[in-house]
């Protein structure tokens, strides 16, 4: 069974991915129609929710839920830390999808400061991502036997 946190990241993944196809559509359609569109603004939108909110937080839920588990303690790590890579992780998804509109409105300072946000949302969702992940990627038997031939090179 997938832990809470995983089955959230791949809902919230899904949602993503929905909404960055549609968003990818009306721009389409928009670009269809010939000149120049304030739609247009959305394509940043677009390629936002897609590699970040959908593929990022996919791949990040999935392998929350897939690598090897944990001998002592919670089989999985921390589960707080889990949901707060979730967290931060659809905050940077939200800011950075939103700072397109501040721009198209001329309010280059706020987009900047989403863009910022965003940034470092997503930058310390993988840190604590990859600090839950660690201890997980180990080999499977960590002792080596010692008694296995070695390949030397030439004498």
């Amino acid at each position: 069974m997938m832990p809470p946190a995983s089955r959230a990241m791949a809902g919230a993944a899904t949602l993503h991915l929905a909404l960055g196809f549609s968003l990818g559509a009306v721009v389409l359609v928009a670009k269809a129609g010939g000149g120049a569109s304030p739609v247009w603004l959305l394509r940043e939108t677009h390629i936002h929710l897609l590699l970040f909110g959908w593929l990022a937080q996919f791949a990040m839920g999935v392998a929350l839920a897939i690598f090897p588990r944990l001998a002592s303690g919670p089989p999985r790590g921390d589960p707080r830390a889990a949901w707060v890579c979730f967290g931060l992780l659809n905050l940077g998804v939200v800011c950075g999808a939103l700072a397109p509109i501040p721009a198209g409105l001329g309010w280059i300072g706020v987009s900047g400061g989403l863009l910022g946000l965003a940034g470092a949302g997503e930058m310390l969702a993988v840190a604590v991502f990859a600090r839950v992940m660690w201890a997980r990627v180990r080999t499977v038997n960590p002792v080596w036997p010692t008694d296995l031939p070695v390949m030397r090179g030439p004498k």
